[in-house]
């Protein structure tokens, strides 16, 4: 972050490495229920892995609880998702805040696996790697009646726990409203690049492994793929969603998995991101209202490719 921060985050110690220009609406300081100081700054961030500036909210506070509303279209789930401060001094980093490849992700699942039997099975699960804070395309799968398990470092798995909690009532009643029982849910740490894996996740039956923006950081790449290529075992297959931003995404796919004996597939997802569109935040609208969604927002499919042949 190089830009300068705006005058009353400096003036409040808080904003650490800057990544803000000062916005035209001033700070503002109120109370939350429980009678805690809370400082807004409204600012311009600019993400140092994003080639395109995104608006929004930096606060300053303790902790940063916006509230996102999401309304499924694949099935009926609507949600109400904790946002929590990217940059403040208990951030969790990229994981405190929902991005939507997780959205895109979740929605493909919402519409493929309904009727795929062999994920439904007793005793089989997903699981999602990363799943941050607000792990849209676990908690579809659990509505849907699977079982899941929703990994991240330990330190994002706390934030992890409040939004399940504050949406269980939500699961409930789309597995009802769907005919089906709530998948059990659970939470495991788990770190990338490991020789091996932990007991807990070794044990588990994973038919699915769900993946969603992960790859920005091309220092990740490799831990990442040995990671999956631990994970991935006859029958069963990882989906990779992520946003294109440059950042060497497409590197991944062409050197980074071969390394790994792991392949790709690309699966169509244009439909889908065009029906998202018109929900997604007015910037994004106007980011997208000349360029096509689709060459924005990918998906794939990724197999070992000694169990293809």
């Amino acid at each position: 972050m190089d830009a300068k921060a705006c005058s009353q985050c400096q003036k409040d110690g808080e904003s650490k490495g800057g990544g803000a220009k000062r916005s035209k609406k001033p700070s503002q300081t109120t109370r939350n229920k429980k009678g805690v100081k809370e400082v807004t700054c409204r600012a311009l961030i600019i993400h140092p892995l994003f080639n395109n500036t995104k608006r929004v909210q930096a606060f300053t506070a303790i902790e940063y609880t916006r509230t996102q509303s999401l309304d499924l279209m694949g099935i009926p789930l609507n949600l109400s998702l904790l946002q929590f401060d990217l940059f403040g001094s208990r951030s969790v980093g990229t994981g405190s805040t929902l991005w939507y490849a997780e959205v895109l992700l979740a929605e493909y699942l919402a519409r493929s696996l309904k009727e795929e039997g062999e994920v439904h099975k007793e005793g089989t699960c997903v699981l999602e790697l990363g799943c941050g804070a607000s792990p849209v395309a676990g908690m579809v799968c659990a509505a849907m009646g699977i079982d899941t398990v929703l990994t991240d470092l330990k330190e994002c798995l706390a934030r992890t726990s409040r939004n399940l909690t504050r949406n269980a009532k939500a699961l409930v009643a789309s597995s009802c409203q769907m005919g089906r029982r709530l998948g059990k849910i659970s939470l495991e740490s788990l770190g990338w690049g490991k020789r091996e894996l932990p007991p807990p996740i070794a044990r588990l039956d994973i038919r699915v492994v769900l993946v969603a923006d992960c790859i920005f950081n091309p220092k990740l790449h490799t831990i990442l793929a040995e990671t999956l290529s631990l994970l991935l075992r006859k029958d069963t297959y990882a989906l990779i969603a992520h946003q294109c931003r440059q950042t060497g995404e497409e590197d991944f796919f062409t050197k980074v998995l071969p390394q790994h004996d792991l392949q790709r597939e690309a699966l169509p997802v244009g439909g889908i991101v065009r029906e998202l569109l018109p929900s997604w935040p007015r910037p994004m609208q106007l980011f997208f209202a000349d360029r096509n969604p689709k060459d924005h927002y990918k998906l794939n499919k990724i197999t070992k490719k000694s169990f293809c042949r």
